[in-house]
């Protein structure tokens, strides 16, 4: 008789486990994607830099980065495209364009663009 008690306890806690394992995958996985904003279409409102070399670009749409939801981007002065997204954020604003892009993280409080391909910036002409 406590062999089927012991069998079933045993059955009972790897159930127990099995679901516990089910929603921690369940719940890293819903980290993983809601670790980027939307796809966004905005106009460039300003943009510039700070006398430490960090960039900003403010946009007329909000930006839904987890964390950190803002109409502004922040990006750290050590960024190897900050000189790039900040030519296209001018060109956009001078020329009156849309820009299209997808933050990734935060950085001094607001949505950044990072070094991972899921975040990204460009020029939008219809």
């Amino acid at each position: 008789m406590q062999q089927y008690g012991n069998q079933a306890l045993r059955r009972r806690q790897f159930v127990s486990e099995s679901k516990m394992a089910v929603f921690v995958l369940a719940l890293l996985c819903w980290t993983v994607s809601a670790d980027a904003s939307s796809n966004i279409r905005a106009r460039v409102l300003y943009t510039g830099t700070y006398g430490n070399g960090e960039a900003f670009i403010a946009v007329d749409q909000p930006i839904d980065e987890p964390g950190c939801p803002s109409t502004r981007i922040e990006i750290p002065s050590d960024h190897p495209q900050l000189k790039n997204w900040l030519s296209i954020a001018m060109a956009a604003f001078a020329g009156n364009f849309d820009v299209q892009f997808t933050t990734s993280g935060c950085f001094q409080g607001f949505p950044t663009l990072s070094q991972a391909s899921n975040s990204w910036f460009h020029l939008k002409r219809d």
